[in-house]
């Protein structure tokens, strides 16, 4: 692996949070690998062998916590994997993004844990709170974060929150969409027909523009390096 300059590895789970990232440099390298922790994994090691130096999981998260609104950035300074402990993010460069965010944007650095699903009920988010005392969720976080941690290299996690604790996600949700986040037409023409979940849907889709609107702020704010430095001496 080249390791002669720092180069920035960011995991997107899908294409359209690749589309929140503005413009790069040479110094950063994209992976759009899927939904869920094994292809987060696969994406993480994939950019650790084109010469990544630090790792960051980029895209969405699910709030746990009641009191963060859509567009809340998730900076967390940690990640609860079910049977492993905490996966620890960098605490420097955690601390200048804020820095340099958090004038702007509503952010939080509350953990966050892992899942192995969507979550969609509002009583699982509830116990998922209670249990692990995490203020949001997603499902490719603690694979970034383990291949990171096994490397020896700093890793952060920059999500917006999309659905909130009080958001009921409806079943279909899970299905308009491939692991790559590519529409499934057929379902979604379905949705045409099944107007009871058109409140629903169009709350999703509000909350999801408002975590793209703060994640673009971000990348515009905080530059290609997303405020890592070279001093990586504190994490």
């Amino acid at each position: 692996m080249n390791r002669d300059r720092s180069i920035l590895g960011i995991v997107t789970a899908l294409e359209v949070e690749r589309r929140w990232i503005g413009p790069t440099n040479e110094a950063v390298d994209i992976e759009v690998g899927g939904m869920g922790r094994i292809r987060a994994e696969t994406a993480a090691t994939r950019l650790l062998e084109r010469g990544a130096s630090a790792l960051v999981s980029w895209g969405i998260s699910g709030g746990l916590d009641p009191s963060l609104e859509p567009g809340t950035v998730m900076v967390p300074e940690a990640v609860v994997a079910t049977g492993e402990g905490l996966l620890q993010t960098d605490s420097g460069w955690r601390k200048r993004l804020v820095a340099e965010i958090g004038n702007s944007i509503p952010t939080s650095m509350e953990r966050m844990v892992h899942a192995e699903e969507v979550v969609r009920s509002r009583g699982l988010k509830r116990e998922l709170r209670e249990r692990w005392k995490a203020a949001a969720v997603d499902m490719e976080s603690a694979g970034v974060g383990r291949v990171a941690t096994d490397a020896g290299i700093p890793w952060l996690v920059v999500r917006a929150v999309g659905d909130t604790a009080d958001h009921e996600l409806p079943k279909v949700v899970t299905k308009v969409s491939d692991v790559r986040g590519r529409l499934r037409v057929s379902t979604v023409l379905g949705l045409v027909f099944r107007p009871r979940l058109w409140p629903k849907l169009i709350a999703l889709g509000l909350a999801n523009a408002a975590a793209g609107r703060s994640m673009r702020r971000v990348w515009a704010l905080a530059g290609p390096d997303l405020a890592m430095s070279a001093d990586n001496d504190d994490r």
